[in-house]
């Protein structure tokens, strides 16, 4: 996974949150700005409990989502 840019806002260190349904977001620890979320596929959350690789690409994708930021 690529590292987390600093927060354009403010500058302050990012971390990666995963959510109690397993969505996962990237938000500033200084001033809170979220990236977009990221979430499993609906039939993911239905049938089956999500595995560690699931919540890997879901975060993944937040972790993108955060530092393509203009």
């Amino acid at each position: 996974m690529e590292e987390l840019k600093k927060c354009p806002f403010c500058g302050g260190e990012a971390k990666i949150r995963i959510t109690s349904d397993f969505a996962a977001y990237v938000g500033c620890t200084r001033c809170g700005a979220k990236s977009k979320g990221a979430f499993l596929g609906d039939t993911k959350r239905v049938f089956y409990p999500p595995n560690y690789k699931d919540i890997e690409e879901v975060a993944t994708e937040a972790t993108r989502n955060w530092n393509a930021r203009a």
